[in-house]
């Protein structure tokens, strides 16, 4: 590829006439109207400073010139000079946006075809070669949920884009966000031509048990007019509260044995899934990604039977509790023994 940097515009070549040259030599020259010729210049002068710098292995500087160069005038050239900067800085996925930036930009830039078809050629050949260094991620989260926030690094990204991250080589920091689940945070490690899956189970967050409060009933007045005894309404009420308070207690406490079982169920899936995956890595075989899988259901149905078992087992409790207490004092008239004294003295 020759060195002679191109800006957005051709300033050389003479063309064969014809009415196809008349209307590519219309668009070149509103091109060249569109730019700046100071900046053009300054560009042009920065780009053979970088060049020089880089022939005498001064990386840094020469990137500082190219940088410069490109942010006066977005010519191909200069955009290759700058994703080959960015593969010498080590951020690999930055060069090959770059690189994608390039290739677009070598379209409708007014180039002769054999030009435009030589810078094509080795931009595909540069970018495909990083294509295979470039480290990929690929983050699963369940379950399932439409309203993801997804930061990496501390930046969002689209949801749509975690099917496959590209990621500079180095630890990095993924996080999920989902309403009704806590966020989760992870640090991932990304090797140079590694495609990684990462699995990302959320936990929902545990909603407070409801708390029944009881009705209170009071004994009927035309009863304490006659004096008379009538069943105790608190009394029957606070036996039927506790008699529900058992039965939602019990089922609480069946639900979070059956979420038991599930955890038990969990950790033999993925003792099983660890003979199928690479330690210390994400890489799994297709069965290790099964078990994996069926893991994460498992997981998250036990979490689910655990949050509504632990709800139901304290709702039951205060039910219990909370139960008015019977009382006897109805009863206690009738029962009053009656005492006489007799005889002579």
């Amino acid at each position: 590829m020759s060195e002679a940097r191109l800006p957005r515009y051709v300033r050389r070549g003479r063309p064969s006439p014809g009415p196809a040259w008349a209307i590519l030599t219309l668009f070149w020259v509103a091109n060249a109207w569109a730019q700046n010729p100071e900046e053009v210049a300054r560009a042009d002068a920065l780009f053979d400073a970088g060049k020089s710098e880089l022939s005498r292995g001064d990386w840094a500087a020469a990137c500082a010139l190219f940088r410069s160069s490109l942010a006066l005038d977005a010519s191909v050239s200069t955009r290759v000079k700058v994703a080959r900067c960015l593969v010498n800085e080590g951020r690999l996925a930055a060069a090959l946006d770059e690189y994608d930036r390039a290739f677009e930009s070598t379209v409708g830039a007014g180039l002769p075809e054999a030009r435009q078809q030589e810078l094509q050629a080795v931009i595909r050949s540069e970018s495909a070669e990083l294509e295979a260094r470039v480290p990929k991620l690929a983050v699963v989260v369940r379950p399932e949920t439409t309203a993801i926030t997804a930061l990496l690094d501390g930046h969002e990204v689209s949801p749509g884009s975690l099917a496959e991250l590209r990621l500079d080589p180095g630890t990095h920091e993924i996080v999920i966000r989902a309403p009704g689940f806590r966020d989760h945070r992870a640090a991932v490690e990304a090797k140079a031509g590694i495609l990684a899956k990462f699995y990302v189970n959320l936990e929902p967050v545990a909603s407070s048990p409801t708390i029944l409060q009881p009705r209170t009933v009071t004994p009927a007045r035309e009863a304490k007019r006659r004096g008379t005894t009538t069943p105790d309404q608190s009394t029957t009420s606070g036996s039927n509260q506790r008699v529900l308070g058992a039965i939602v207690g019990g089922a609480g406490l069946a639900s979070l044995v059956v979420a038991g079982v599930f955890g038990i169920r969990t950790l033999a899936l993925v003792d099983d899934s660890r003979d199928h995956c690479t330690p210390g890595t994400n890489e799994c075989s297709q069965t290790g990604v099964d078990l994996v899988d069926q893991a994460s259901r498992s997981q998250n149905i036990g979490f689910l039977l655990g949050g509504l078992g632990a709800a139901l087992l304290g709702t039951g409790v205060i039910l219990y509790v909370t139960a008015p207490a019977q009382s006897g004092s109805g009863h206690a008239r009738a029962l009053q023994p009656s005492v006489s004294i007799g005889g002579s003295f």
